[in-house]
């Protein structure tokens, strides 16, 4: 079966695009890192945000918030030997939504994990609209949305990674290069959101 991209088939989820990941005033920005690819990709997620609305496409945005309480077993181990530090807080301005501001119709889901499928309602809200393509923009390529995108893919849906409206840090560009080159290859579909609105549009 032939990939056919159209508005009442297709979700665009947006990933983690918060204030600890792309702001200067977040937790990755004071900490030194290179949120630039993240703050010059924003407006043009902006500009497709605001198209897919047109085209009326659903639009699931996903928040990743370190809970002080609902901690999964598995992300607690590697806090507990230091191999990570929580960022998103759970209460914080860190975990907001930065830029980008979802619209009453859009759904916004929280996830305690780095994978948007786990825990949450995505694959149900999915499955209950008849979605069967998934365009995945956002942050950060190396760790949420790859995950993410290699999970759709298991879950059965078409995935498509926007590559030009994903990003991570400067000093993980080499990463998010690897797993572009892999997905492309094994899992889905690669393309530019030129690309996308040109297949949206037939």
């Amino acid at each position: 079966m032939k990939l056919k991209l159209q508005p009442n088939n297709t979700a665009l989820i947006i990933i983690d695009m918060q204030v600890d990941f792309c702001s200067p005033d977040g937790i990755a920005g004071k900490n030194g890192r290179g949120i630039e690819p993240i703050q010059a990709m924003l407006p043009k997620l902006q500009s497709f945000y605001m198209e897919m609305k047109r085209l009326n496409v659903l639009t699931i945005f996903t928040k990743y918030v370190a809970s002080k309480t609902q901690i999964p077993k598995s992300l607690r181990t590697l806090y507990d030997e230091e191999k990570l530090t929580p960022i998103c807080v759970e209460g914080t301005t860190g975990a907001d939504i930065f830029h980008l501001k979802p619209q009453k119709e859009d759904i916004v889901l929280t996830k305690l994990s780095f994978d948007a499928f786990a825990g949450t309602q995505l694959n149900q809200i999915l499955k209950e609209k008849a979605i069967v393509n998934l365009l995945i923009t956002g942050t950060r390529s190396d760790i949420c949305i790859d995950v993410t995108a290699k999970r759709g893919f298991a879950e059965e849906f078409n995935v498509i990674v926007v590559k030009d409206l994903i990003a991570t840090y400067k000093e993980k560009v080499q990463l998010e290069t690897d797993f572009l080159q892999v997905f492309d290859k094994y899992y889905g579909f690669v393309m530019t959101s030129n690309e996308v609105l040109m297949r949206l549009s037939k």
